[in-house]
């Protein structure tokens, strides 16, 4: 019976040892990493600064206007190129109503993604869509 409780012990020790081992190890892992958590933040801060510094001034809007885009000569084509068509009838309806040519249009992902939403084959009728032109000429075209 003593050397059970012997070995008992040898076993409860040896458990222990282990268990306080594994608490500094964890205590150093943590140590270890608070510091790195610190750094990773001051550096985003420092490049979110950055990136404020480098932003482009917002470009001057020197006319806004919304529209209502006709869309229904598309369907004159065959129905593999409707969807190609109707962005060309957006981007040349911009460019007459705003004064400028067709390669300072700019449309938005919205719009594309409105137009090809029914696929190549059916495009919409018509889009709601606000033009505003800048300084330099650039017409944007968003949905509205």
């Amino acid at each position: 019976m003593a050397e059970e409780k012997k070995e008992q012990n040898d076993k409860s020790t040896s458990t222990e040892v282990k268990m306080e081992a594994m608490k500094k190890t964890e205590v150093k892992e943590e140590a270890k990493k608070e510091p790195v958590k610190e750094e990773s933040k001051s550096t985003k801060q420092e490049v979110k600064e950055a990136d404020t510094e480098k932003e482009k001034p917002k470009e001057e809007i020197i006319l806004k206007r919304s529209y209502v885009i006709p869309l229904t000569k598309a369907y004159e084509k065959p129905k593999t190129i409707r969807n190609k068509r109707a962005m060309d009838i957006i981007r040349a309806f911009a460019a007459r109503h705003m004064k400028t040519n067709e390669e300072n249009v700019k449309i938005g992902v919205k719009i594309s993604e409105l137009v090809n939403a029914k696929g190549v084959r059916k495009p919409p009728k018509k889009i709601k869509v606000a033009l505003s032109k800048s300084k330099d000429g650039v017409v944007k075209c968003e949905l509205e």
